[in-house]
């Protein structure tokens, strides 16, 4: 039975390349969307894009990565947009990182400071120092290091930035772990936390971690569990399996270490669990060596042999995915923006290989259907491959392009609303991709805060959802400032480009939307609305600043968009919001919730901390919805002055 053994091996092999290269074809295809977007947007748009695929295909494509982020630099400077300039030379110097060529790093790191500086971006030359204190102490040079990081500290302190704060002192504490001061690398490390927990606990938890693995370097093991255990516990890493599996992974080493061999037998199998889920090979290998050697030391050999075979596998696995992977880099980056003759025929290659590797997968699925009666052990390799070719058979392709091109334009949670001390945004779109999208500009001397509602769900409402990003940067790269005629120009461009000519021509599609622009130095807000009104709440007294009863778009009685002002003051609590929230049904009434019943629940929460605002209403939501499907788009917002 010994060619059993080599043929369940090659199955196996299979299964896990042809993962490797379809997630790769995932990632070439998202590229593609971005890059058929480019061609789309108007020229003023196209930095960002090309930053983002640039980011993108870092590690996939970095000749691709290094062309895009290039023609970024190009014309951003073009254009003046002195941010996305900084940003390009700042991803040239990460890609050259990448592919370990230092010397060109540093060179655009530096380009990209020396940028940051001229044009005063001070964020961006706070990261260009932490971008130099990385580079330098990945190549060991522990003194530059030290001096670049310094500098990003300093920056960040001038700027009161907790997000500079939180980079630059994990960066010191990897610096000062790597050398032995363990002690100075801890201080670090809980300094970076405390000021990442301002802005992202992701980003909080990873600055912990690195104080845990200082802990268990000097003994402090306790405290390492403990550390380990809370960012188990914290609800965000719920879905990050990667990270599930480290942690328990990490906790099973300490307690093998301690001999406290049932805890450490019960963190393997939790860590084996979440590397299983998520598909992470590399997690599964470590999870199997830790186990495999568990329970040798419990003195069953046969378990012990069970997992060092799937180890075995499974580390096989990763060299064939690894070496596909380079293989598919190679064919991909090779004259890649030659011409476009050549670019057009990449992509039939690609598609071809996907569709020549699925009938693959199609006839290794029959003859592992017949292989399950050679015995149980090998009956997952069969259960892997159906419920992998049912998934792969659900896959809308053109929803996922939406999705990728849509996220893409959305911007981060993070700075939606620079200016406000306290935030949420709660986005919960119908389908896959969101007829309701939210967009912000912000300027030295202005901010401006968007909420809309695009006619439709699904792709027609994100089609039209990157119509009205994409204008309304147009106008505010222009210098228009006045919220209604912002507005007004939106309007007009949604119909030229939609061809509304009047009721009787055209389509009717149009967006509800609510825009504030806020004056930084005067705390004046100027807001304009299309039949989305702004509530606030100041001195426990509800408010709202009235919309115009008309759409962006064409309309049976247009009527101009008129503006109200706002003088802000601190302990403002102010919402947008589309009508998906209170225009749900519930699935034990079947009744909507209504516009008081959200007006109350606001006046309920509002002096409550932003976070807990959105957990309550992402509760309620859940509640009264019940059962039922969701009905509509979902987007809230709401900010504390």
């Amino acid at each position: 039975m010994k060619w059993l053994k080599y043929y369940i091996l090659f199955l196996f092999v299979m299964l896990q390349t042809f993962a490797a290269s379809h997630v790769f074809a995932q990632r070439a295809r998202s590229i593609d969307s971005l890059r058929m977007l480019a061609r789309e947007v108007p020229d003023t748009m196209k930095p960002y894009i090309y930053n983002k695929i640039a980011w993108q295909a870092r590690y996939m494509l970095p000749i691709v990565a290094i062309q895009y982020s290039t023609q970024a630099a190009d014309m951003a400077m073009k254009f003046g947009i002195y941010k996305e300039l900084v940003k390009s030379y700042n991803y040239l110097g990460v890609i050259h990182r990448n592919i370990g060529k230092y010397e060109e790093a540093i060179h655009y790191y530096e380009i990209g400071l020396n940028a940051a500086v001229e044009y005063k971006i001070r964020d961006q030359e706070a990261f260009g120092y932490n971008n130099l204190a990385n580079i330098y102490y990945m190549l060991g040079n522990y003194p530059k290091a030290n001096e670049y990081v310094k500098q990003c500290i300093w920056n960040g302190e001038q700027l009161e930035n907790n997000e500079v704060l939180g980079y630059g002192y994990l960066t010191m504490g990897l610096i000062y772990s790597d050398q032995g001061f363990y002690q100075e690398a801890s201080e670090c490390f809980k300094k970076s936390a405390r000021y990442r927990k301002t802005v992202n606990l992701n980003q909080m938890f990873v600055s912990l971690k690195n104080l845990a693995l200082v802990y268990v370097k000097i003994g402090k093991t306790a405290e390492a569990k403990d550390l380990y255990y809370t960012y188990l516990n914290y609800s965000g890493a719920g879905s990050e399996y990667v990270n599930i599996a480290d942690l328990y992974h990490k906790l099973s080493l300490i307690y093998y270490d301690e001999h406290q061999i049932d805890s450490a037998l019960y963190c393997g199998k939790k860590s084996l669990e979440a590397a299983k889920l998520g598909g992470f090979r590399e997690s599964s290998d470590a999870a199997y060596r830790i186990l495999s050697k568990i329970y040798l030391t419990k003195g069953d050999v046969k378990r012990s042999a069970y997992y060092h075979h799937d180890q075995l596998l499974t580390h096989d696995s990763i060299y064939q995915a690894s070496l596909a992977s380079k293989i598919e880099d190679l064919k991909l980056t090779e004259d890649y923006f030659e011409n476009e003759l050549e670019l057009a025929k990449l992509e039939f290659d690609l598609r071809f290989q996907i569709i020549l590797i699925s009938v693959l997968i199609f006839v290794l699925g029959i003859v592992i259907g017949i292989s399950v009666f050679l015995g149980r052990k090998y009956s997952k390799v069969r259960k892997l491959n159906i419920e992998f070719l049912s998934q792969q058979n659900a896959m809308n392709v053109r929803i996922r392009y939406a999705q990728k091109i849509q996220s893409a334009l959305l911007p981060s949670k993070q700075s939606f609303g620079k200016f406000f001390s306290d935030k949420f945004l709660l986005f919960r779109p119908q389908n896959v991709v969101s007829g309701d999208f939210y967009w912000h500009y912000d300027d030295e001397y202005y901010e401006m805060l968007v909420v809309a509602d695009c006619t439709g769900h699904g792709v027609p409402g994100a089609t039209m959802s990157m119509i009205g990003m994409s204008s309304l940067q147009e106008i505010a790269l222009s210098g228009e400032r006045r919220a209604s005629e912002i507005l007004e120009r939106l309007r007009k461009m949604v119909k030229d480009i939609l061809h509304q000519n009047d009721m009787t021509k055209g389509q009717m599609d149009g967006m509800d939307i609510g825009l504030m622009v806020i004056n930084k130095q005067t705390y004046v807000l100027e807001y304009s609305g299309a039949f989305i009104p702004l509530y606030y709440i100041r001195n426990n007294e509800f408010c709202q600043l009235k919309a115009t009863r008309n759409p962006v778009g064409v309309y049976i009685k247009e009527r101009p968009f008129v503006s109200e002002q706002l003088q802000l003051k601190y302990g403002d609590c102010l919402y947008l919001s589309t009508d998906g929230f209170v225009s749900q049904f519930s699935g034990f009434t079947n009744v909507k919730m209504s516009s008081q019943a959200y007006k109350d629940l606001l006046m309920e929460i509002h002096l409550l901390p932003m976070n807990t605002q959105l957990e309550i209403m992402k509760s309620y939501y859940i509640n009264w919805q019940g059962p039922a499907e969701q009905t509509d788009d979902v987007l809230v917002a709401g900010w504390r002055l």
